[in-house]
This record gives structure tokens, C-alpha cells and sequence, in this order.
């Protein structure tokens, strides 16, 4: 793997970018940093990966935390229209919390009087709609055992986190943060976007069922499709190679 490069504190890259060629915006889920991504990345070859790294983690942990999904999504907007100005193919792709943050990016960027790239489209996984789901419950308020608990109940947190008390003590600020965020967001009726939408989700995920996966094409107006993956919130990392797959097969039709 090449040495992952800061083009911001907020992006990093894993390869070379070219305006010549596509870009993929990779936003993380919940409690994790850019490097929870650097496989996943390692694996897509029909797009440049650029990974969002969000404060208060990995190598930005002296950075404040952020619990306002909408503050940070402004942010990233303006660090990808420094940072990729003249690409004309930059697709977002976002993983629950990043879903949202996806579809936040999205929305600000049409609103825009004018960005310095192309967004082509735009990936949800593991993440009900925003006006099908609701604000969700307030996991980040809970006592410590309790808050844990419903951590474990997500699925995909490794036993090496959750048995080490040092570690629980290390990420939790960060998680809090992270879903008080998700938590916090509330969707005011914008209306759909005029970018085409692929949403991806795992068929045992009790945390975004597919009712509520299905509801996002209420917010497009520019396609929809959805893909299905055996697996549960985190069927992301479990069906890595059938996911890619997906992103590829999606992109090279768009192209």
C-alpha cells in the first residue's frame, strides 16, 4: 500500500489523484478513523480513494470532537473543493454516520452557487433515510455498561476494543461524539437531489432495515438503485469484495 498522504487535515489519499480521473470520497461510519477504510480502499481500482479523516481521532486526536453533522459536512464540502478542484468525475461513498454525512455533502453541494468539481454519485450503505428512520435512539447519553452494551449490539466492534477497559476509555469520547451526531441530525423536508443514488445494505442489519434503506429514492431525482448483502450493520467489511464489486459495476455504467 502507497503511504497514505494528508491533502488536508481532513482528507487523506492513498494514491496519486489525477482531474483526469474519478475520485471516490470515502466517509466513515461511526467511532472510526480514515484507517478503518485503508483495505477497503487498497481493493477499489475504477476510482482514486480519498478517505475523510473527521477530528478527534487517529492523527487528528488533539482535535475537538464535532456532534453537529451539519457543521462538519460544510467543512468537508469546502476542503473537497480545495482539494479537487477541476475533477470532473468525484463520487461520495459513506458507510452509516458517513451515509448521512454523504447525503449532507450531496445536499450542500447542490445548493451551491458553484463548486470547483463534478459530483457524479452518490453511495449509502448501511443507513436507513433520514425522514424513514427518524432521529435515532440516544445511545451516546447512556451510562457507561449501558452505552457498551448497545456498542456490542451493533456488531463489528473487535473483542480487543470491547474487552479492554483502557481501549473503551481511549475510543469512547470519540463514539459519543460521533453518534450524538447521528443522533442530533434532524431532516427538515429539503428537497431530493438531482444526483443519482446507489444504496447498499446488509439483509440482517436490525439498525437500518431495508424498509427504511428503501426510502432514500424519495430523495433523488436522478436514479436509484439498491443492493442487498447477506450480513449485518457491518456487512461492509464482512462482503468487502462483493461491495467493490458493486461500486465498479455502478460507476463504469454511469461513465
Amino acid at each position: 500500500m502507497a503511504s497514505p498522504k494528508m491533502l488536508s487535515p481532513w482528507l487523506i489519499s492513498l494514491s496519486e489523484l489525477r482531474d483526469d480521473e474519478p475520485v471516490i470520497v470515502l466517509l466513515p461510519h461511526a467511532g472510526a478513523g480514515a484507517s478503518s477504510y485503508f483495505r477497503f480502499a487498497q481493493q477499489i481500482t475504477t476510482a482514486r480513494p480519498l478517505i475523510v479523516q473527521l477530528p478527534g481521532r487517529e492523527n487528528r486526536m488533539n482535535a475537538p470532537l464535532m456532534t453537529d453533522l451539519r457543521a462538519c459536512a460544510g467543512t468537508i464540502l469546502a476542503e473537497l473543493n480545495r482539494c479537487l478542484a477541476g475533477h470532473r468525475e468525484v463520487l461520495l461513498f459513506g458507510h452509516s454516520l458517513g451515509a448521512l454525512m454523504a447525503y449532507e455533502v450531496a445536499r450542500r453541494y447542490c445548493e451551491a452557487a458553484q463548486a470547483s468539481f463534478t459530483l457524479r454519485h452518490v453511495f449509502l450503505s448501511g443507513r436507513g433515510a433520514p425522514h424513514a428512520q427518524g432521529r435515532l435512539s440516544a445511545i451516546h447519553d447512556l451510562p457507561d455498561a449501558q452505552f457498551w452494551e448497545e456498542v456490542r449490539s451493533l456488531g463489528g466492534m473487535p473483542d480487543a476494543l470491547l474487552s479492554s477497559p483502557e481501549l473503551k476509555q481511549l475510543v469512547a469520547p470519540i463514539l459519543r461524539a460521533d453518534l450524538q451526531m447521528n443522533h442530533d441530525y434532524a431532516f427538515a423536508g429539503e428537497a431530493p437531489l438531482p444526483l443519482p443514488f446507489t444504496v447498499l445494505y446488509g439483509k440482517q442489519d436490525h439498525c437500518a432495515p431495508q424498509a427504511d434503506v428503501a426510502r432514500w429514492q424519495d430523495l433523488t431525482t436522478a436514479g436509484y438503485a439498491s443492493h442487498g448483502f447477506d450480513g449485518d450493520h457491518f456487512f461492509l467489511f464482512s462482503r468487502q469484495s462483493d461491495v467493490i464489486q458493486v461500486l465498479g459495476a455502478t460507476h463504469a455504467l454511469a461513465v
